[in-house]
């Protein structure tokens, strides 16, 4: 049990840090284009995490993108 607990930690680790690096690159991204961005990673049911995150930053408009694959 403690090898598969282990285990897990370290996919979670490296998934915020994948996601901290990707959010880094889009912010950098719309900072040269002129596009004022606030990003922020949030963990949880997607439609629970996005709105606490809107509701937190004080946005009053969340747009969120998809690539088309199915989501």
């Amino acid at each position: 049990m403690y090898g598969a607990a282990s285990m897990m930690e370290a996919v979670r680790a490296a998934q915020a840090e994948n996601a901290l690096n990707l959010l880094v690159r889009a912010r950098l991204i719309c900072e040269r284009r002129g596009v004022a961005a606030a990003t922020v990673a949030v963990e949880g049911e997607p439609r629970e995490a996005l709105c606490r995150a809107a509701e937190d930053a004080g946005a009053g408009l969340l747009v969120v993108g998809s690539r088309g694959l199915g989501a």
